[in-house]
């Protein structure tokens, strides 16, 4: 948490508001520089989301999970990015080990690869905001999905102003076993998905990740699969090790009015 919060302390951009969901307390005391919203709450990783966009005033949304940071001129990137024709901006991402950054680079050229490499406009979630509350799994794609289905503009960016965090205490690790009930429910999620996002890119990419994941899953059921398995032998998995059990969750949101009349949204 520290990590990610003092990252916010330190933007070149102050105008944002955070909005922090966890499952626990927290000392915020050294963090009165930040307008923050605090809640404490349990539940499904969706109900943290969609607690965050509820309580948000702005009208941009960027995500940060717990255990990562941003560049600090994350923030000032999205105003600019923002002010043009984009609704869904990706950035790429320094991979870190504990409390080292390496010259591992993430995320590049995989849109929907790691929530705290996201940002997003409230309006295009909001359509999808209560399948957003039951989501179990796979929250990168939610919100990739969302905009996509939204008939929205998505800008994938070389910059890397996000580092991911690998450490002991994440909540699989980098040594972790997925486990069969792990990609059950995974599985079960996708399929509710075809239900919902009807894009032909979004049907074609949820299509494959469920049929990788049955994969994944008779492989776990007839011996032992690793998470460094799971990510040799497909990168874009890469995404689902996150939030077995959803610790916090930090929304930004953007609060300087960001133009917006001469590209109206294109809700199906």
């Amino acid at each position: 948490m520290p990590f990610a919060l003092d990252s916010l302390v330190r933007q070149s951009e102050s105008n944002f508001e955070t909005i922090l969901i966890t499952n626990f307390d927290f000392d915020l005391s050294e963090y009165s520089s930040l307008d923050i919203k605090f809640f404490v709450m349990g539940g499904e990783a969706g109900a943290y989301y969609y607690k965050g966009i509820k309580e948000s005033t702005g009208n941009i949304i960027a995500l940060l999970d717990d255990d990562d940071w941003f560049a600090k001129e994350k923030i000032r990137t999205l105003y600019e990015v923002f002010e043009k024709r984009v609704d869904f901006y990706h950035n790429a991402t320094y991979l870190v080990r504990d409390s080292v950054v390496t010259s591992r680079i993430f995320g590049r050229y995989i849109v929907d690869f790691n929530t705290s490499s996201m940002a997003v406009r409230k309006d295009l979630v909001l359509p999808y905001v209560e399948v957003l509350r039951k989501l179990r799994k796979g929250q990168d794609h939610f919100f990739y999905f969302a905009v996509l289905d939204s008939k929205g503009k998505i800008k994938e960016a070389k910059e890397i102003l996000t580092y991911y965090r690998i450490h002991g205490n994440n909540t699989t690790g980098i040594q972790g076993i997925l486990s069969v009930e792990w990609l059950r429910a995974y599985i079960a999620q996708l399929r509710e998905w075809q239900e919902v996002f009807t894009h032909p890119k979004c049907l074609a990419s949820i299509r494959n990740h469920t049929k990788d994941a049955e994969g994944f899953l008779f492989i776990r059921s007839n011996g032992t699969l690793t998470v460094t398995d799971f990510i040799r032998t497909s990168l874009s998995y890469f995404t689902q090790l996150e939030h077995q059990s959803l610790k916090s969750l930090i929304l930004i949101a953007l609060r300087r009015s960001v133009q917006l009349k001469k590209f109206p949204f294109q809700h199906k």
